[in-house]
């Protein structure tokens, strides 16, 4: 049987462990993500969302605490249900007009 999240939550913390002592290593302070593959390793979070290439997704990996992910609002309510840290996520407007320039 397939956990709900794509791996059972040891495996998730025992990615995150191993990265951030890496990271440590290297003396990194955060890794960027922003392929499907990628996010899906460090959260277990699959969805149909990534066929759009027009919607960026994110996930920031911090040396210390949970991955924050970053995608857009239209993906955030189907996601809680299936990332191992839920809390950790942060939802943007990607309709037109939503943004303001700098």
């Amino acid at each position: 049987m397939i956990p709900e999240r794509g791996f059972p939550q040891i495996e998730f913390e025992q990615r995150l462990e191993k990265a951030q002592r890496l990271m440590s290593e290297k003396d990194l302070d955060v890794m960027f993500f922003c392929t499907e593959a990628e996010v899906r390793y460090f959260t277990g979070f699959l969805t149909q969302f990534w066929q759009s290439p027009t919607r960026p997704w994110f996930l920031c990996l911090p040396r210390k605490g949970n991955p924050v992910a970053v995608i857009p609002e239209i993906g955030a309510d189907c996601n809680g249900a299936r990332i191992h840290s839920p809390d950790a996520l942060s939802g943007f407007q990607d309709a037109p007009g939503t943004f303001e320039r700098l």
